[in-house]
């Protein structure tokens, strides 16, 4: 059992609660399946109410509903997600060791701007770095043009991530390696392909298809992003009732972590 002393304020300091001090894992389960329920639902409605459109007679609320454009639910679905996950961020970062929160707090950041952007569509204004780079280097790009500086961009913020979550507890890590993998994957990969299937073939149910998977995959992100971060608490039931506890993975000269009431 590891010795624990209450600090008078709701929380406690010491050592990382032992199995048999009775600390178990955040149950997220529920969390998962509403979130993606709400994903999966907005997609299906998406290419539901697409199948049922023609130019001359649009479904009913097709546009309130089309993953394509912007000020509607899946956009402000997408961007409750993105806040999701910086809200989660900063949790972590409230109960993480001083030395660790740096990290956090700039993912917290970055999942901000990306909510953002997601309302108000900044990385589109790309192009005008995108169009200089097609017209003075020999690139050539059958898609948006943003798509070559958002691309580097992409690859950037991977690396950054990789390198961030070395040290991170193993299914926290890989957990956050792949929401970033999927969110580039989606947001630059799948939407260069629908930049290229609009081109050649025009908007229509194939342009309709990869636009829903690109939007799949950025939402499927960010539920895995949120994951991620939870996973990092971990539960301790007390007398007084149960309490989140942050427990880092164990390294060499690790201080010990710091328990908040829930």
């Amino acid at each position: 059992m590891s010795s624990q002393t209450d600090d008078g304020h709701g929380s406690i300091r010491g050592a990382s609660p032992a199995p048999d001090d009775g600390a178990r894992d955040l149950d997220l389960r529920a969390l998962i399946v509403i979130l993606m329920a709400g994903t999966l639902a907005l997609v299906a409605i998406n290419l539901v109410l697409k199948a049922l459109s023609t130019p001359e007679r649009p479904a009913p609320y097709v546009g309130l509903f089309d993953v394509n454009l912007e000020t509607n639910i899946p956009t402000m679905w997408n961007a409750a997600l993105l806040l999701g996950v910086g809200t989660a961020c900063l949790l972590v970062a409230g109960l993480e060791q001083r030395r660790r929160r740096t990290g956090w707090i700039v993912a917290a950041v970055l999942s901000l701007a990306l909510a953002t952007d997601e309302v108000l569509k900044l990385h589109e204004r790309l192009r005008t770095v995108g169009a200089w780079l097609l017209e003075n280097t020999p690139a050539s790009l059958p898609t948006y043009s943003w798509v070559l500086p958002g691309l580097v961009v992409a690859l950037g913020g991977i690396a950054l991530v990789w390198w961030w979550t070395a040290r991170k507890p193993h299914h926290t890590s890989w957990l956050l390696r792949i929401a970033v993998l999927l969110y580039g994957l989606g947001a630059v990969v799948v939407e260069a392909f629908s930049g290229w299937i609009e081109g050649a073939y025009g908007v229509g149910a194939a342009y309709a298809a990869v636009t829903a998977l690109e939007e799949g995959l950025e939402m499927s992100a960010c539920i895995v992003a949120v994951v991620a971060a939870l996973r990092m608490l971990r539960v301790l039931d007390l007398q007084s009732g149960p309490r989140a506890f942050f427990i880092p993975e164990a390294d060499p000269g690790a201080a010990a972590p710091v328990a908040a009431g829930a």
